[in-house]
């Protein structure tokens, strides 16, 4: 999985490997508390956000809880988010029910 404008201050992507996704975790954005989000970087948590200056209006977030540090948070315009919600653990899912699927398969963090 690729996420743009992920490093600071390069805007570059970042590629995450399914093998290191732990969970994928949907939440309401206005429920999380101000220390824990940025609208790109990392706030007081360990929670990478990639660059979305418009993160403050969202409704909702996707978090990638990871094997590898730091985690990855997301949030997406309103009408994108169930399906890109629904697209990522889909392809988790594929990726963890695939018959001999080697331990580091997929993209390079």
């Amino acid at each position: 999985m690729v996420v743009k404008w992920y490093y600071f201050p390069m805007a570059t992507s970042k590629r995450i490997k399914f093998a290191h996704i732990v969970k994928i975790e949907d939440g309401n954005y206005s429920s999380l508390p101000f220390t824990a989000t940025k609208l790109w970087g990392m706030a007081l948590t360990p929670v990478w956000w990639p660059c979305d200056m418009k993160r403050s209006g969202r409704e909702h977030y996707i978090l990638l809880h990871l094997n590898t540090y730091p985690s990855c948070g997301l949030t997406l315009p309103k009408d994108r988010h169930a399906k890109v919600l629904k697209l990522l653990r889909d392809a988790w899912q594929d990726y963890l029910t695939r018959p001999g699927k080697p331990a580091d398969a997929g993209e390079e963090s």
